[in-house]
């Protein structure tokens, strides 16, 4: 009964005297006033990277940035999605592009060494890509240069793969788009008596031109996409189209410093190397822009098979590239026999991000301290009773003569 009655009284108190200030829960007798160390509102984004940008970690597992950091040491195109940058961008691309730089180096050793073999023609070429590559990552052409860099990495890797087998006598083990390419270019070591010199550079670089633009070229941008950038909220792959197609200058410039050294190798009488017949007749032979336009369609499927089997991914793939083009018969050729064991999940050099090593929290407020609150009944004894909390069913215990 005594518990009940001084509860009823507190409350009663309460009431009669009502708080002045927001979250106070002093009586008048004492100052109003925020409470020491209160607990601010919520920042839901208070998770920052090793660089100081704020990230977030999206339902899928994956981290991302939530806003465009401020000091990039690096340009970009506009219309950049803060989220299709990694943590840490400016380490990020600096680790890239010096992985970049030893890939430029790679591919010109490479050419160097084939020199006199028919190889060489594609491998100086690629060198030729890789470095205007960079300089148009460099002149902040691209929204997304990481995933550029990343491509590059992946391109090579499966490039110096297969090239490293088939020079080593393994062609069982050589994947069989650069089995065939190889193979085409080998036929033409030696030239013929009846050939052109740029008939015979056309038979030993098409075929390695089909097997990266066909076949490496979608795998591998859609290996970067699914390992680097798949479950963040709103994006997709369709983000990194635009940057696909501002690499048109990129390959218009790698032809271009190809052609003196094909001069070379051709004679005055050979209509190949002539201007205006090399530009007419190529585009029939192979033409880039619609090559390129057919592989970033495999890509945009590639990159939504996370977790079909291969038979399966293949099947559909090809499904759907002759119901887009029923009238093209080679769309999975390389010199003229057509692929159909290329493993279109399995990309050479796959290496999923490392989790982050725990985010940096910002400093989060001090612990709250509640004030004591002291109750008055009937009239003052000489010591006021103290509680430090007030619930309906709790024994306050005031003293009553």
């Amino acid at each position: 009964m005594q518990q009940f009655v001084g509860n009823q009284q507190t409350q009663q108190h309460l009431q009669r005297h009502p708080t002045r200030g927001p979250g106070i829960t002093t009586p008048n007798t004492l100052p109003d006033g925020p409470l020491p160390g209160a607990i601010a509102p919520v920042d839901t984004s208070e998770n920052v990277d090793a660089e100081g940008n704020r990230i977030t970690r999206a339902p899928s597992g994956r981290w991302h940035l939530t806003a465009l950091p401020q000091n990039l040491h690096f340009p970009l195109a506009s219309g950049t999605k803060p989220e299709l940058l990694p943590l840490n961008p400016n380490a990020a691309f600096e680790a890239l592009h010096v992985r970049c730089q030893a890939v430029q180096a790679q591919q010109l050793a490479n050419a160097e060494r084939l020199r006199g073999d028919m190889k060489y023609w594609f491998a100086k070429v690629y060198y030729f890509v890789t470095t205007y590559e960079l300089e148009a990552i460099a002149n902040g052409v691209y929204q997304y240069p990481h995933m550029k860099m990343q491509e590059v990495i992946l391109f090579n890797e499966t490039y110096q793969v297969n090239l490293a087998q088939w020079e080593q006598g393994a062609h069982d083990r050589v994947e069989s788009n650069w089995r065939e390419a190889f193979a085409a270019a080998d036929d033409e070591n030696g030239g013929t008596w009846y050939l052109p010199g740029s008939k015979e550079i056309g038979n030993a670089l098409l075929p390695s031109m089909e097997a990266h633009i066909r076949f490496d070229l979608p795998r591998a941008m859609a290996s970067a996409y699914r390992t680097h950038y798949a479950g963040i909220p709103g994006t997709a792959i369709d983000d990194f189209q635009a940057d696909f197609y501002r690499m048109g200058p990129v390959f218009d410039e790698a032809q271009a410093a190809l052609l003196p050294e094909m001069d070379e190798y051709t004679y005055g009488f050979d209509p190949g190397s002539w201007g205006p017949v090399r530009d007419t007749v190529f585009p029939f032979m192979f033409h880039v822009g619609m090559e390129r336009e057919h592989a970033w369609e495999r890509a945009e499927y590639l990159a939504t098979q996370r977790r079909a089997r291969a038979d399966d991914v293949a099947r559909g793939l090809h499904n759907s590239q002759t119901a887009r083009h029923p009238l093209q018969t080679a769309l999975f050729d390389v010199d003229g026999a057509e692929i159909q064991d290329y493993k279109w999940m399995q990309q050479p050099g796959e290496q999923p991000d490392p989790q982050p090593p725990g985010p940096r929290h910002l400093p989060a407020p001090s612990a709250p301290t509640l004030r004591r609150i002291y109750f008055r009944y009937d009239r003052p004894r000489g010591a006021e009773n103290l509680e430090e909390a007030v619930r309906p069913d709790q024994d306050l215990r005031f003293g009553m003569n």
